[in-house]
Order: structure tokens, then sequence, then C-alpha cells
């Protein structure tokens, strides 16, 4: 603004000399040649410091001007640059605000996911507890059902083991008699017992296969008497006798062919006194004694399968004394 001024009264300083320039060319007519020259002079002066001042009054616009222009292009820098400021700031202000409700939107969105996880787990443990007490139900009562099952089972099966227990067979006069069947709990024929007036005379054991395991009478649960057994093909193995159920007396042990194999007192086990051999068809083979502790014990005879004989050996309790061969 100071320099808009300074080149107006440049230009008022200029006009008044114009004016001047007119006064004195009056003035000079109405002079001597004297004051002609010096009016010329002056004239001169006059012009050349109305042309140096409009010179400077030039520059000084110019100057005016080109500050006036730098002032104005400052001016519009300023306001581009005060534009881009504003705009940066309001972008920046655009992106915080986007940033914030991007963050706000993912926070939302996270308390919705968390809200939804937790009503699916809700539901999820609603679901189980809802089915573990179906399940409980369930089991109560198949609980119940097997019980009860369990129980008729149970019923069922004591009056089989009953059943079982009294055997199958007929009585006379109100007691058992004839032979009476008994079976395992599998339903195999586990053994024969022959009544005669409800009094068993007779037991026979049975394999799962169905022969003969053994046979004899029984007293008071006992083994008593002679008892015959047998192998698992139902073959006669030997005969033994017995006394309150342990083997005590004549033991004899037969071929496959049925016939006598050897036969001799037995008691604790051990065999006592004499005892014979036979070959499979008949003939007698050895035969010897047993001291109490079954130790060979006197003359022990050898024959051949012809009948005639072939040695003797003689010991003495166990230790062998001579031998004779024929």
């Amino acid at each position: 603004m100071k320099k808009l001024t300074t080149s107006f009264l440049l230009i008022m300083i200029i006009a008044s000399c114009s004016n001047n320039e007119k006064k004195q060319e009056t003035v000079i007519i109405k002079t001597d040649s004297k004051e002609l020259e010096e009016a010329q002079r002056a004239k001169l002066k006059a012009e050349r410091e109305a042309a140096e001042a409009k010179r400077k009054a030039d520059q000084a616009v110019l100057k005016a001007q080109n500050e006036a222009k730098k002032i104005k292009e400052d001016a519009e820098r300023q306001a581009a640059e005060a534009k881009r400021l504003l705009a940066e700031t309001v972008k920046k202000a655009q992106q915080e605000a986007d940033r914030q409700a991007a963050e706000a939107k993912r926070l939302a969105a996270e308390e919705v996911q968390k809200a939804q996880e937790e009503a699916d787990r809700q539901a999820a443990e609603a679901k189980r507890l809802a089915a573990e007490e179906v399940r409980k139900l369930q089991e109560a009562a198949e609980a119940e059902k097997k019980a009860e099952e369990a129980k008729k089972f149970t019923e069922l099966m004591a009056a089989a083991e009953a059943k079982r227990l009294e055997g199958e067979g007929e009585y006379k006069d109100g007691k058992k008699d004839g032979v009476w069947m008994f079976y395992d709990k599998e339903g195999i024929k586990e053994k024969e017992v022959l009544f005669a007036d409800g009094v068993d005379t007779l037991h026979t054991y049975f394999s799962s296969n169905g022969n003969k395991l053994k046979e004899g009478k029984m007293v008071d649960g006992k083994e008593e008497g002679s008892w015959t057994f047998y192998d698992e093909n139902g073959v006669k193995e030997r005969e033994t006798e017995h006394k309150s159920g342990k083997e005590e007396g004549i033991y004899t042990i037969f071929h496959e062919n049925g016939q006598m194999s050897i036969q001799g007192p037995y008691a604790n086990k051990l065999r006592i006194g004499t005892w014979t051999w036979w070959h499979e068809t008949g003939e007698k083979w050895k035969e010897g004694n047993y001291a109490d502790d079954q130790q060979r014990h006197g003359t022990w005879t050898i024959w051949h399968k012809d009948g005639s004989l072939k040695e003797e050996n003689i010991y003495d309790n166990g230790d062998f004394i001579s031998k004779k061969e024929y």
C-alpha cells in the first residue's frame, strides 16, 4: 500500500511541472533575449527534470506494478498453500474419521461375533445338557428294563438250575426210579444216575462230546466201591476201588482192545502188594511185589509172549539183588 502512495505522488509532480512549463513559455515571450535564454535553459532544465521525474515515475510505476504483481502472486501462493493445507487437513480429518469408523465397525463386528459365539456356546451347552438329560432318562429306563429282564432271567435261570439240579426222569410211588439225566448250564448231558426205589445205585458221567468219562456208586457225594474210567473216546481205561472218595483197593488198567494191561492193590496214591502186567493179546508179561513205600521187593518175574519164563529179578526194598535168565 505504501508503494502505491509513492507512485501517485510522482504522477502529481509530473503534472505540476507540465503546467509550470506552459506558464514559463508565456513569460519568455514578454521578456528579452537574455531572459529568453535563461528561460530556455530553465525550460530545458525543467524538461530534463520532468523527463527524469517521468522516468522515475515510470520506474516507480513499474516497480509498483511488479511489487503489486509479486504481492498478488504471494497472495495467490499463500492462498493456494492455505487451500492445500486446508485440503490436506480435511483429507487427514476424513482419513481419521474413516479410520475411527472402520475401527468402530471392527469393534462392533467383534462384539457381534463374540455375542454370536457366546450365544452359540450357550445354545450348544443347553443342547448338550438336554441331550445328557435325555441320555440319563434313557439309561435309567434301559437300566430299569435290564433290571426287569435280569430279574426275569434270574428267575428263569434259578428255575432252570433247580430243574437241572433236580434232573430229568420218572417217579415211582413218589420216588425217583430208573435212569435220571442231569445237564450242565449249557444244556449238555453231564451225568446219568440210576435210581431204585429212590436210592441212587449208579452214577455215570459224560464228557462234552457225549462219551462216558467214569461210572460208579456215590455215597454222601463221594466215590465209593468200584469205579470205571474211560478215555476221551469212551474206551475203558481203568477200574479202581474207592473208599470215601479216595482210590484204595484193586487198581486195573486196560489196553485199548479191552484186555487187562496192569492190575494190583493201591493205597494212599502208592502201589502196594503184588502187581501183574499183561500183553494186549492177554498173555501175562511180568509180575512183582511192592513194599509199602512203593519200592520193588522180592522176586519179579518176566515171561515171553508165548507164556514161557524169560527171567527173574530179585529186589530188596528197591535195591537190585540178582537176575536169572531162562
